[in-house]
């Protein structure tokens, strides 16, 4: 009983200050609608705790209503719906990035999510460059996957290559690696040029099976510009044998351009380098280009088979000896440390006892000196 007058009271304390509310401020008047119902202030009274409380529990809430965001007019080219994607993505990565408020994080997601969910076209590129600009942030990206996948086969080129991308970062799962590889056959030359790259990720690094296969087929286009991209899609990986000739051929061809793109982003980067591979990157050492010979001596810091290793050594030896300028001797003192053994000792022995040089190199020499003399 007291409870309903407390009640009462307040809503007939409502009713007066809409009354007060009423009277005239300067020249306008508000309007209030009194009520003849006695029971409606209750009612509103009930409806006001109830308010408050809803709006408690949401402010509470892990999963936030997705914001109001721009939907992208329907004649915006594919470049400009990337620039709308990009701007309307901006807030989305900046509250899951910061650290400080696990709600703001928790809302960006949510937007993402919501995004990718049931977004308009430009929504779902917006989530797909969101999550890829977010992949450092502490959240569990596997549940992302199942509002990534009808992306996958999305009109839109560049939905369809970020949802790959993105995929690879949920959870993976068999049959993914067969999926990619029908990329290299992709209708959007977009696409395509990121196939080698995609394939590779999804492989481990791994292209010596079929996979391989599919990416030497790719590198025998005659299109030069796309051999290029599948070049750099190569980074870091293991080759094929089969693969491995093709990039050694392609670093001999006539075109400069083209020698530069199989050395710096293919054969220097190899992750199983053979003999042959190694050979090649030696040979190319004496490019006067230091675009190419730098990016061989960089190579030839990994990947080097045990049996090639002297041969990588006296190479270094050969470079350093006949670079007045000095200008591959940090390059070579790093793989002299890496591979120098007994019978490179003698040589490094000579190189140290020049009076012109410097102490700094003649303490890496000397380093060098040690490595050798314990062998490899």
């Amino acid at each position: 009983m007291k409870s309903l007058v407390f009640q009462i009271g307040a809503g007939v304390a409502l009713v007066l200050c809409g009354v007060l509310i009423g009277m005239q401020i300067g020249t306008r008047k508000v309007v209030v609608v009194r009520s003849h119902d006695p029971a409606e202030p209750v009612v509103r009274a009930h409806q006001t705790a109830a308010e408050v409380e809803r709006s408690v529990h949401r402010s509470k809430r892990v999963r936030q209503a997705p914001p109001t965001v721009p939907t992208g007019s329907t004649d915006r080219s594919p470049a400009e719906l990337r620039l709308d994607a990009g701007e309307i993505a901006r807030e989305w990565i900046a509250e899951v990035m910061q650290d400080e408020d696990d709600f703001r994080r928790d809302k960006g997601l949510e937007a993402i999510r919501h995004a990718l969910r049931e977004g308009s076209k430009v929504e779902v590129l917006a989530g797909l460059h969101a999550f890829l600009n977010c992949l450092k942030a502490d959240f569990d990206k596997a549940p992302f996957r199942e509002l990534i996948e009808p992306h996958l086969t999305a009109d839109d080129a560049w939905a369809r290559r970020n949802a790959w991308y993105a995929l690879y970062h949920t959870e993976r799962r068999d049959g993914d690696v067969e999926l990619v590889r029908a990329l290299a056959d992709d209708p959007s030359r977009e696409v395509r040029e990121s196939a080698s790259h995609l394939i590779a990720m999804y492989e481990d690094g791994d292209l010596t099976g079929d996979s391989g296969d599919i990416v030497l087929g790719m590198l025998n286009n005659e299109d030069q510009a796309m051999r290029r991209e599948v070049l750099r899609g190569m980074w870091g990986a293991a080759f094929s044998p089969e693969l491995e000739a093709r990039v050694i051929e392609l670093s001999r061809a006539d075109d400069r351009d083209q020698q530069h793109d199989a050395i710096y982003f293919a054969l220097s980067t190899q992750a199983n380098k053979s003999v042959g591979s190694v050979l090649r990157l030696i040979e190319v050492l004496g490019d006067p280009d230091w675009n190419n010979s730098g990016r061989a001596s960089w190579g030839l810091r990994y990947g080097v088979p045990e049996d090639a290793e002297p041969m990588v050594a006296e190479a270094a030896l050969r470079m350093m000896q006949e670079d007045a300028q000095g200008r591959s001797w940090k390059y070579g003192l790093e793989l002299l440390k890496r591979y120098a053994g007994p019978e490179q000792l003698e040589a490094i022995e000579a190189l140290a006892a020049r009076e012109e040089l410097p102490a700094p190199l003649r303490e890496e020499l000397a380093e060098a000196e040690l490595q050798a003399a314990r062998g490899r």
